[in-house]
């Protein structure tokens, strides 16, 4: 009869101890709950810093190339920016997928191992990470839409700065009484805007002014720069008459 009381005590003292080992786990989980959500928030926005520095600055992102009607690059900010937040966003995505993965593989190799002893660790391992996954998914959604927010901004900046360019410019020329008129015989007619040649590969370019192509300069095809303002030296470029009955060279004056 003692030896069995003994063998009960026992029994009762494992299972007690037992029941503790279990509270302690969870207890412990709801502390390194807040923490593990944010070592998943950390994770993702490093692996978006990551891919903005690989891809970005240090790489030269989305692989650009002329559009539209002028034979010219688009402005940064009017298309490539949008392509570069695309893959940024994916690349970065991509990254987070494969740090999901490896922190499922390891829930798993806790479950498989000693059960009896590490199904707490395991459940406990993926409450944090299921919690830690949703604030990083939200942080993954919350840093994409601020980039993207930045871009958007950046470009209503800058479209408002083209807009007010030309009309500084515009303002400017009826101030000082400049009108454009093509000198050559058989013309001698008003010129809004001349054609614009790219000195370096003639390119045609028939609005030359500040927009989506490029506020103070534009990149011609042929990576050259060209100035989209007279004050920065467009009427120094070779032009051409824009009516189709001339088309001949204009002098820069």
């Amino acid at each position: 009869m003692p030896q069995l009381i003994g063998i009960l005590l026992l029994i009762a003292l494992v299972i007690a101890l037992y029941l503790l080992y279990l509270y302690v786990l969870f207890y412990l989980s709801l502390i390194l709950l807040p923490i593990g959500c944010l070592v998943f928030v950390g994770a993702v926005l490093f692996n978006y810093l990551k891919v903005i520095w690989t891809e970005l600055i240090v790489g030269n992102g989305w692989n650009d190339s002329p559009t539209g009607s002028e034979p010219a690059f688009k402005q940064y900010y009017f298309r490539k920016a949008y392509r570069d937040y695309e893959q940024v966003v994916k690349k970065s995505w991509e990254l987070n997928r494969e740090a999901s993965n490896w922190v499922i593989q390891t829930g798993v190799k806790i479950f498989q191992s000693a059960v009896i002893f590490t199904w707490p660790l395991g459940i406990t391992f993926f409450l944090i990470a299921a919690i830690g996954a949703v604030t990083g998914v939200a942080a993954y959604i919350f840093f994409g839409l601020i980039h993207l927010a930045l871009v958007a901004v950046i470009a209503v900046l800058a479209v408002s700065t083209a807009y007010l360019l030309r009309l500084i410019e515009y303002i400017s020329m009826l101030w000082r009484r400049i009108f454009l008129v093509c000198p050559n015989s058989d013309c001698y007619k008003k010129i809004a805007l001349p054609i614009y040649i790219c000195p370096n590969c003639s390119k045609e370019h028939k609005s030359l002014i500040p927009g989506s192509y490029g506020i103070i300069r534009r990149k011609c095809e042929c990576t050259a720069w060209l100035p989209t303002l007279f004050l920065f030296g467009r009427n120094d470029l070779p032009s051409l008459c824009p009516h189709e009955e001339c088309r001949r060279p204009l002098p820069s004056r």
